[in-house]
């Protein structure tokens, strides 16, 4: 009975040790993370130093642990998809030695830091989704080693750098999506050899240049979303292409580049550069010395006879005797023969060679330097401050407001209507002695009646002259006031 059970225990050793050290990798990802923490996942148990408490899969497909599915006791897939950004951590270097995984799907959760590089050993690999995290760093250029992959899922992260350009290699790939990131660069030309890809969205990301005209030569394309990058023309060739989506608004047809204006010379770099400078002169060796003398054997013997042997005898005499004798027979005079003496040869010693010594260099010292110091700085102390208290608010209270009663209403009847014809016409004392007789006796009614009216003009010269007088005082006032007025605003500027 004990062997039995000793035997039992052994065989399962053999058969599990082999199985839980294989899937020690899913311990790391526990631990670099918060699996632990969260409650979707509980079911995930490691020990301290990093082994999983009991073999994650059994029964060949089936796994005790929550989001792993097996394969003849295998990990084939961890999908850690969350709703609600539970898991938060990096992912483990050690990932790579699940070398049987066709499936990671780590969406919507909150893992930071890079992907890393051993990631490409996961041949094997067919899905590789972490949309909507916080990854960083570049898309690693050994993802292109994954050559089973189909779906390439980046959507939102904060990975940077540019497009690996041998993604050519991954012919299967059917899925492409790195929108929302900051990756920069252009679109490598090689993705038009991705002959199965349906569905590529690089949008709301730094690319620019233009869209390849490769692209026209996948014709499984059916998803196309480019928007929102520093892209600004696409190849006119993909509005002949039939997408189910195509996004690349407030983009034009690119115009045919022109011809260049100036054809580069290239100089040929295999011009040799140790060229003699001297050529050097080779005798022939192969020159005939064998040169005939032939001399000629034609020579004319007609030698002429008929020489002259006497001098001529008609040789003319007469020599004209008629030359000028006026000829001079020596060389002039007053020919010059130095060069004048008074040309000056050396320049004017009177020329000033340096600048004026009487220029001022400085500015003049009498402008004053500062305010005048008389100017008042305050305020006048004899202005007057208020309006004068004297200045009569009403109207003169004695002014009489009717007619006078005792005016006299008719003319006085025995005014005398002649002159007297007795004055005197000059200058004399002579006074007249007499008097009329006929004066009425009514005079006294006269002189009432002056006196009434010699009243009556006093009054109304005194009203008017007080009326005057009023007004006068009044015109004086406000003369006052105004120039006091004109005064305290002039002190006001001044003042300022």
């Amino acid at each position: 009975m004990t062997r039995s059970i000793l035997y039992h225990l052994f065989s399962s050793l053999v058969i599990y040790l082999p199985i839980i050290q294989s899937q020690r990798q899913l311990c790391d990802l526990y631990q670099s993370t918060t699996i632990s923490k969260s409650s979707s996942f509980k079911s995930w148990n490691c020990t301290k130093k990093g082994y999983p408490l009991e073999p994650i899969c059994f029964n060949s497909i089936y796994s005790n642990w929550k989001g792993i599915s097996c394969n003849n006791n295998t990990i084939v897939e961890i999908n850690l998809f969350t709703n609600n950004k539970e898991i938060h951590g990096t992912i483990p270097s050690s990932i790579g030695d699940i070398t049987t995984l066709t499936s990671i799907n780590f969406a919507h959760n909150s893992f930071y830091g890079i992907i890393p590089s051993t990631i490409s050993k996961l041949t094997a690999l067919t899905d590789f989704i972490i949309y909507v995290n916080s990854f960083e760093g570049t898309i690693p250029s050994s993802l292109c080693d994954m050559i089973s992959l189909t779906n390439l899922n980046y959507h939102m992260n904060s990975l940077t750098g540019y497009i690996p350009t041998c993604i050519n290699k991954l012919t299967n790939l059917v899925i492409f999506n790195i929108d929302y990131n900051k990756i920069t660069g252009t679109i490598p030309l090689v993705i038009g050899q991705l002959q199965k890809l349906e569905i590529l969205i690089v949008s709301t990301n730094k690319l620019s240049g233009l869209i390849p005209s490769e692209l026209c030569n996948v014709k499984t394309l059916k998803r196309f979303d480019v928007d929102f990058n520093n892209i600004y023309c696409y190849d006119s060739c993909l509005d002949n292409v039939t997408f189910e989506k195509i996004s690349i608004s407030n983009m034009e047809p690119c115009m045919p580049s022109p011809l260049p204006t100036i054809i580069p010379y290239i100089i040929p770099t295999n011009i040799p550069t140790n060229i003699p400078t001297i050529i050097p002169y080779i005798m022939p060796t192969n020159i005939s010395t064998n040169i005939p003398y032939i001399i000629s054997t034609n020579i004319s013997t007609n030698i002429p006879t008929n020489i002259p042997t006497s001098k001529p005898t008609n040789i003319s005499t007469n020599i004209s005797t008629n030359i000028s004798t006026n000829i001079p027979t020596g060389n002039p005079t007053n020919i010059p023969t130095s060069n004048p003496t008074n040309i000056p040869t050396s320049n004017p010693t009177n020329i000033p060679t340096g600048n004026p010594t009487n220029i001022p260099t400085g500015n003049p010292t009498n402008i004053p330097t500062s305010n005048p110091t008389n100017i008042p700085t305050d305020n006048p102390t004899n202005i007057p401050t208020d309006n004068p208290t004297n200045i009569p608010t009403g109207n003169p209270t004695n002014i009489p407001t009717g007619n006078p009663t005792n005016i006299p209403t008719d003319n006085p009847t025995n005014i005398p209507t002649y002159n007297p014809t007795n004055i005197p016409t000059d200058n004399s004392t002579y006074i007249s002695t007499n008097i009329p007789t006929n004066i009425s006796t009514n005079s006294s009614s006269i002189n009432l009646r002056k006196n009434t009216k010699t009243t009556q003009l006093s009054l109304t010269s005194i009203i008017i002259i007080s009326i005057f007088s009023s007004l006068c005082f009044l015109l004086i006032i406000i003369i006052i006031i105004y120039y006091g007025k004109i005064q305290m605003n002039n002190h006001k500027i001044l003042f300022v």
